[in-house]
């Protein structure tokens, strides 16, 4: 488990990937606020929160005791997703499916038209149909389909909410929530500019709009922390979701433009990057003048850091390693075992230049989860598992 403060609300942790395809409604819209003119010493708390948050995690801790694994031995388990044929998601199903095979147990992957809850309603239905032994939804939300997933609770089928909050309704024997922190990664990158600024930042923040949850990324981990914590910075919010991404270059461009002391931008998700930089360089900002931070760490990204080509910092979590507690987070249901309480998703880290240095830039540094620290996870859940 990761140090540092914990700015998150129970229920407002989301999917980064959600924000790829599932849409939101309205208008690109801005937002400003400052928590005051002087410029401000940076409290320590901020400075031991990005410390903290640069660590690597070197230690596999379970999140919840041994499993007797031994009885299940076969049955189809489904992975739904929004879309099958982005990487994130696949990335997701095919890591599941490398887990499941150890049980003899077959993995069928659903894609949902982006999401849409006749698709999200349909997979679950054919999971119904097939007498589908457990269930993972990825990045979709309890309220997408709460008929189908009404039935899927009637039929007694085991569910894991993946990417979309720490916690939720439904019947514990039956239902858990497995996801990243995305306040708090939000926060991280807040905290980094703020000790990087020495106590003046700036902020342009990009708010997620796709669904309810999403807003609270910024709202709560770049606006309040900004508020809260650094009595010379300020704010401005744009609202941002799939429907108006288009607008997203101009948007920034504006901003920027309308403010030449602005020189930290928090693009959200890995996938509003490119038109945040578009927006960047048409204000005749640079690499070396503006800051880019972002959520997710794709390779793309990290790669981008590692060159110092605007990306300056990365809260980052392992989408491998992801995969695997929610593994076990269905296992434990379909034992008997139900994990207690909301997870604490431990595989995230802030990267900025003071540690991307000699990390393995490439797909297999990727992959391995190497980035992270030396915490075996495989070797770790495969001993609880009893298959090792």
């Amino acid at each position: 488990m990761l140090n540092g403060r914990n700015r998150s609300r129970e229920l407002l942790a989301a999917c980064t990937v959600l924000a790829l395809t599932l849409v939101g409604c309205g208008s690109t819209k801005t937002n400003s606020g400052s928590s005051g003119d002087a410029k401000g010493a940076v409290a320590a708390s901020v400075a031991e929160a990005v410390k903290s948050a640069r660590q690597p995690i070197d230690t596999f801790v379970a999140p919840g005791p041994a499993l007797d694994t031994s009885k299940i031995t076969g049955g189809k388990v489904y992975v739904i997703v929004p879309a099958l044929e982005v990487q994130d998601f696949s990335v997701v199903a095919n890591e599941i499916k490398s887990v499941f095979s150890r049980f003899g147990v077959d993995v069928e992957a659903c894609g949902t038209t982006g999401g849409s809850p006749d698709g999200v309603a349909n997979c679950l239905q054919q999971a119904i149909n097939a007498k589908a032994i457990g269930i993972v939804t990825v990045g979709i939300t309890q309220n997408t389909a709460p008929s189908a997933i009404a039935a899927v609770a009637k039929a007694g089928i085991p569910l894991v909410n993946g990417m979309t909050t720490s916690s939720g309704p439904g019947d514990p024997k039956l239902v858990s929530y497995v996801a990243p922190d995305f306040v708090k990664l939000h926060s991280w990158l807040t905290d980094q500019f703020i000790v990087d600024s020495k106590g003046s930042a700036h902020v342009l923040a990009m708010r997620t709009t796709s669904n309810d949850i999403t807003p609270a990324w910024a709202n709560d981990g770049v606006v309040k922390v900004l508020k809260d914590d650094c009595s010379g910075c300020s704010s401005k919010v744009i609202d941002v979701n799939t429907v108006n991404q288009d607008k997203i270059p101009t948007e920034v461009s504006t901003s920027l433009v309308a403010d030449s002391s602005m020189k930290y931008i928090v693009a959200g998700t890995n996938n509003y990057v490119p038109d945040v930089v578009s927006g960047a360089q048409a204000a005749s900002r640079s690499a070396t003048d503006t800051q880019v931070g972002t959520v997710g760490g794709s390779l793309a990204v990290m790669q981008q850091l590692g060159k110092s080509q605007w990306t300056a910092a990365v809260a980052a979590f392992s989408l491998p390693a992801l995969s695997w507690y929610l593994s076990d987070s269905l296992l434990r249901l379909m034992v008997g075992q139900p994990r207690a309480g909301a997870l604490d998703f431990p595989f995230q880290r802030l990267f900025t230049s003071a540690n991307v240095a000699g990390l393995d830039l490439t797909q297999k540094g990727w992959s391995s989860g190497s980035w992270y620290g030396k915490a075996d996870y495989v070797d770790g859940f495969l001993k609880l598992w009893g298959k090792k």
